[in-house]
């Protein structure tokens, strides 16, 4: 055989020898892919070019416990989708006349829970209880209402400059949220209790101050209470002034979308168990997943306390916004209320 045949056939050998080396990559490469569909860890590949996604360690989980994968919102990804105001004079300055959008803010069609975290603290992954079973006693459960007076929309009508955002009507605002969420909650064997006290009637400025006075008479006249609380409704404006209104769906019915806030200690408030107390958030934020992947909007973690120290699990939850209708409102409260009885189940 002549050296130039020699020569094309170590050619094609080699070739040959990289084509299958090539071969058993790819097949590895897809091997794992494959594993990582089945565990629910390919999420990491597709939402990385929308998120930060913060790795879940890879020690043994506790017993009685599960890991918690989420995502931090990047800046960019945030854009000027979420503008939240919390003064009753900026909604009627903020807003154009008519404009109101019904907009889903849950960030991740796929479901996964997402954080926007407002402090300098890095929140690291965390094993957690999935459930939060209620001890022995009752009421368990103290439902309030710091902006009582905060309310919704009729239905039907569009914004206009003399539309009400607050009312002391039971039946307009967060107090016929949580008389619903209560009702929910009692139905299914959950001892819960709503106080009606209008905290904002008089002075929005010292709202807090008087719901923190409420919350330490309930606790000390019902001193079983486990979970507070604090229902409202956000007031969500885009950049150009529109009125959003979150919006998905359950049980074939429009919803509010639902935003929990935890509290920390940054800003010097004495709240050392602020972590364990976002653990909780977090049970609660995917147990809303779980029964609609677009139930709920990024989970807020901001440097002051809420006065969530001052029971063993406190949230400060807003469903929806003033542009959303009353209706849509109590379908949020059911859906929060369903996510509750599965994490406070005591199976």
């Amino acid at each position: 055989m002549t050296g130039g045949k020699i020569n094309i056939l170590r050619t094609i050998y080699r070739s040959a020898v990289c084509a299958a080396g090539a071969f058993t990559l790819c097949f590895s490469i897809f091997f794992e892919l494959g594993e990582l569909c089945v565990s629910g860890r390919a999420e990491e590949l597709i939402l990385r070019k929308f998120f930060l996604s913060v790795p879940v360690p890879e020690e043994e989980t506790p017993a009685g416990a599960e890991l918690f994968p989420y995502a931090l919102l990047t800046p960019e990804r945030e854009g000027d989708l979420i503008f939240s105001i919390e003064e009753p004079e900026a909604e009627k300055e903020l807003i154009t006349e008519g404009h109101i959008l019904a907009a889903d803010l849950s960030g991740d069609p796929m479901g996964r829970v997402l954080l926007k975290n407002e402090t300098s603290y890095d929140i690291e992954p965390a094993s957690f209880p999935g459930k939060f079973p209620p001890g022995r006693g009752s009421p368990k459960v103290l439902i309030i209402h710091t902006h009582t007076t905060e309310c919704y929309m009729k239905g039907g009508e569009e914004y206009e400059k003399d539309t009400a955002t607050r009312s002391g009507d039971p039946e307009l605002g967060v107090l016929a949220v949580g008389r619903k969420v209560c009702e929910i909650l009692n139905d299914n064997g959950i001892s819960a209790i709503q106080c009606t006290t209008l905290h904002d009637e008089v002075s929005y400025i010292h709202a807090y101050d008087n719901s923190l006075a409420s919350v330490k008479e309930y606790l000390a006249k019902y001193p079983d209470i486990e979970y507070v609380f604090d229902i409202h409704r956000d007031a969500i404006v885009r950049s150009d002034g529109t009125a959003v209104k979150p919006l998905t769906e359950y049980r074939g019915m429009p919803a509010a979308q639902i935003m929990i806030l935890c509290g920390t200690d940054e800003q010097g408030g004495a709240f050392d168990r602020w972590r364990e107390n976002f653990a909780f958030g977090c049970a609660v934020q995917r147990a809303m997943l779980g029964l609609c992947g677009s139930a709920a909007r990024p989970l807020l973690i901001r440097g002051a306390t809420y006065h969530q120290q001052y029971a063993p699990h406190f949230l400060l939850v807003e469903v929806g916004a003033f542009a959303n209708t009353v209706d849509e409102a109590l379908a949020g409260a059911e859906l929060f209320a369903d996510a509750l009885c599965t994490v406070l189940s005591p199976e």
